[in-house]
């Protein structure tokens, strides 16, 4: 029983200390001024609030050109198949190689791949990579998209050609939306 009440007489006096340690008491300066420090830190705060503008916008604006010119696409600049480094380097460094209008190019330049059975499987996931990681961030309305892209990357890199036109068909209706 004195346990007890030795236990509720401790969580009280831990409330009313922790009550009671209120960092925001009123400071009067004299005797003189009425006003408390309290009122002057919320006089300050609604003079700011007044100046602050409504909402500030961090618009990405989305690359309408490449960094660094080049004559046709990137995959055609950057073969014969084994210079994905340069490609690797300059995305990584925040350069703008491909753009979204580069897209349906490089989606038919798959399905054609993969069509004619011609073993760069490897060189298209790798460019298909990177046009997402290249691009994704300026179009955040068009995530449908990409996240169906990157299935055709996944289908790729795991050699499931198969599912790759009908992966790709997808994309583009979400591309067009």
């Amino acid at each position: 029983m004195k346990k007890a009440l030795i236990s509720l007489t401790f969580i009280f006096i831990s409330i009313a200390l922790v009550a009671c340690n209120n960092n925001e008491e009123p400071v009067v300066k004299d005797d003189d001024q009425k006003e408390t420090e309290i009122d002057k830190t919320k006089k300050a705060e609604e003079e700011n609030d007044s100046k602050v503008p409504e909402k500030e916008t961090n618009e990405i604006k989305a690359p309408t050109e490449r960094t660094e010119q080049i004559d046709g696409y990137p995959w055609e600049v950057y073969e014969p198949y084994g210079n994905e480094k340069a490609i690797q380097e300059r995305v990584q460094n925040g350069e703008v190689v491909y753009l979204f209008s580069d897209a349906d190019a490089l989606e038919n330049e798959i399905l054609k791949s993969i069509e004619n059975a011609d073993g760069k499987k490897d060189w298209w996931h790798f460019n298909l990579m990177y046009f997402n990681i290249n691009l994704k961030d300026f179009y955040p309305e068009k995530k449908a998209y990409f996240d169906k892209m990157k299935e055709v990357e996944e289908a790729l890199f795991s050699s499931n050609l198969d599912i790759v036109p009908n992966l790709i068909n997808e994309a583009k209706k979400l591309r067009a939306e």
